[in-house]
């Protein structure tokens, strides 16, 4: 019988700190650049795109975004290529020493694996 504090062997404890997501994350390196655009708001801000998942996306913004704020996200440089359009909910935004803020959001409708490669 396994002990409730224990996995085949392998202690909770030692799962601490670990990244548990679901999904695979994909890094944009460099950065994809974007617009956010806030519901019930006429407010647009950039946003460099950092990361990306079936799940959500990993914005950098130079202002906070309340979490729980539907998010409508455009991919892409505005010149030759053409924007994609997604809406997400953001879920937390976290202060970074530059003075942005790395913001986390959840697609309102999960990519597929085949919409995720082509964003990729």
């Amino acid at each position: 019988m396994v002990n409730s504090t224990q996995t085949e062997g392998v202690r909770r404890s030692d799962f601490r700190g670990l990244n548990r997501r679901a999904r695979v994350r994909y890094r944009c390196s460099p950065p994809t650049p974007g617009r956010a655009f806030f519901a019930n708001s006429s407010k647009c801000v950039d946003a460099a795109v950092v990361d990306l998942s079936q799940g959500g996306v990993g914005l950098i913004l130079e202002s906070y975004v309340e979490p729980g704020t539907l998010v409508r996200i455009e991919l892409g440089d505005g010149g030759k290529e053409t924007y994609i359009d997604l809406v997400a909910n953001m879920t937390h935004a976290t202060p970074q020493k530059d003075g942005t803020w790395r913001c986390g959001c959840e697609w309102v409708h999960p990519l597929t694996e085949g919409e995720l490669q082509v964003l990729r």
